[in-house]
């Protein structure tokens, strides 16, 4: 059997990433307000993680676990986009073809 496709990273919703966060380091001490890059930053750098609380209006209405919010927590444990492809290779120098004279006289029709 085939195994399962990855798993596509989330797209994240209008009001996720438009929200002020404001939440917990690891440390324990309260942050914010960041933007949902910071926030998401912090997060990868794991100076937050699942168990820390956050509150961001339309997204968590009261201070939270990160865990206990689905939308958040879906985003934030997604796997990361995959990266580009490369570009194709470049198709090497063609070499330079060396003209071919065309005859310019001609020659006398035989009799």
């Amino acid at each position: 059997a085939a195994p399962p496709p990855p798993r596509a990273a989330a797209a994240v919703p209008a009001n996720v990433r438009d929200a002020e966060y404001y939440w917990q380091h690891v440390d324990g001490e309260q942050r914010g307000p960041s933007t949902w890059p910071e926030f998401k930053a912090a997060h990868d750098a794991d100076e937050s993680n699942l168990d820390c609380l956050v509150y961001a209006a339309g997204v968590a209405d009261e201070w939270k676990a990160v865990n206990d919010v689905p939308t958040l927590k879906d985003i934030l444990t997604a796997p990361a986009a995959p990266p580009a492809p490369p570009p194709p290779p470049k198709m090497p120098a063609m070499p330079r073809m060396l003209a071919v004279p065309s005859r310019t006289t001609r020659e006398p029709e035989p009799e």
